[in-house]
């Protein structure tokens, strides 16, 4: 808490960002938090990213939305380059539940995110 970075390399829903924010910023909702955790959630398709911000924006107070989280419409591969260490970088692959499109992770760009975020 107050010091880690995560990423959430296949954001979809929002789920897994929220329980990474839970941990991550454990007081957030005390609107004192002065935290240097960082949390990058990341995914393919806008709507993914949308669902994410909101879900995120219902737990987090405006500051911490602006200062310590980022949400970037890409993909997972390669994966973003963030400054200093990575404590945990989580997947949840497959495809956005809820989507009629059916865009799903492949085994192609997993194996290099997953490769990325080894190093």
């Amino acid at each position: 808490p107050h010091v880690d970075t995560a990423i959430d390399a296949t954001a979809g829903n929002g789920g897994d960002a929220l329980a990474l924010a839970q941990m991550l910023f454990p007081d957030a909702t005390d609107h004192q938090t002065t935290s240097k955790a960082r949390l990058l959630c990341v995914d393919i398709q806008e709507q993914a990213c949308e669902k994410t911000r909101q879900k995120l924006a219902s737990f987090l107070p405006a500051d911490v939305m602006h200062r310590n989280v980022q949400i970037l419409h890409a993909s997972h591969a390669p994966l973003p380059h963030v400054d200093g260490p990575v404590a945990l970088v989580v997947y949840n692959l497959g495809y956005l539940p809820g989507d009629s499109s059916l865009q799903t992770t492949t085994t192609e760009s997993t194996i290099i995110s997953l490769a990325d975020a080894s190093l």
